[in-house]
């Protein structure tokens, strides 16, 4: 695997050789920007411009500002936002909103803070469309899902968080794209490092009275919303996968063709052993906490 340096230092090397045009073409067949493989140009052929130390993939301070130093009115902006219309304990950590994820970030964004939330439909295939465009033609660097998930195992319970490692899957699509190799889908490490971090934060800063656990560990990516044959799913439990969604598997596998940041969040709207489930009104309203550490994980790592 090429690191970032050596990624667009092959980049740059390749659009090189071609003719005019060469940095789209490279571009569009790697799915990095223009920007990248003109930085790996000027490093390759201006050594003294825009030098990367040795021992480094970018130049000092090349990497991105924290949100505090970014952004550094964007949590009391979204404090605002959420405090007035919060739902529950207000002694508790766990904030819940009536507000979508969608609007905050509208409000955010006419404040001027630059969060974009989008749907991306159901499935693998419909994430696979919304996210290679994400990549190709708007250059996000980071994508974080968040949506629901069913539990496979005993020791989750309704509205418990997972933040997912890596995540498995029964679709073709991998497998087809490496020609019959098993790929391992993993998230960003940075991510979810921030993730974790964001969610302790939140019990070790407030009471336990409406905090649901926060799980880490293997989603499992399944192909089908009603499975045909569930024995199969319930056998992942006995290698480590905590619940079920739709979706995580093209999201990692993707960004880690991209060279981009991913991680899925989930809340567990069901249970598929003990047959519990959220109704409509609860996942619309009480599943805050989930965006509450994904945001603080994109914008504050």
């Amino acid at each position: 695997m090429l690191d970032e340096l050596a990624r667009r230092h092959w980049a740059a090397t390749e659009a090189a050789e071609l003719p005019r045009g060469g940095i789209s073409w490279v571009a569009a067949a790697t799915g990095l920007s223009r920007t990248t493989i003109l930085a790996g140009m000027r490093e390759l052929h201006e050594p003294g411009v825009d030098a990367v130390p040795a021992g480094r993939i970018r130049r000092a301070g090349g990497g991105r500002l924290c949100v505090e130093e970014a952004d550094p009115g964007l949590e009391e902006a979204l404090d605002a936002l959420i405090d007035p219309v919060t739902r529950g304990d207000p002694e508790s950590p766990l904030r819940w909103t009536c507000k979508s994820t969608r609007r905050l970030a509208e409000e955010l964004c006419w404040q001027g803070h630059p969060v974009s939330v989008q749907g991306s439909g159901m499935g693998q295939p419909s994430m696979a469309i919304y996210v290679n465009e994400l990549f190709t033609d708007y250059d996000v660097q980071s994508v974080v899902r968040v949506g629901s998930c069913g539990a496979l195992t005993e020791g989750l319970a309704l509205r418990d968080v997972v933040i997912a490692s890596g995540a498995c899957t029964d679709s073709s699509m991998n497998r087809i794209a490496f020609e019959g190799l098993d790929y391992a889908p993993v998230a960003d490490f940075g991510l979810l490092r921030a993730a974790v971090e964001a969610a302790e934060r939140r019990v070790s800063t407030g009471s336990t009275g409406d905090v649901h656990a926060v799980h880490v560990g293997l989603l499992f990516s399944s192909d089908s919303f009603y499975a045909a044959r569930p024995e199969l799913v319930a056998r992942m439990t006995g290698y480590g996968v905590l619940a079920v969604e739709m979706e995580a598997s093209a999201l990692y596998t993707l960004a880690a063709k991209h060279g981009r940041r991913a991680l899925a969040i989930c809340t567990v709207s069901d249970h598929v052993l003990t047959g519990e489930e959220t109704t409509a009104a609860e996942r619309e309203q009480t599943f805050g906490e989930m965006v509450e550490i994904a945001l603080a994980a994109a914008l504050g790592d």
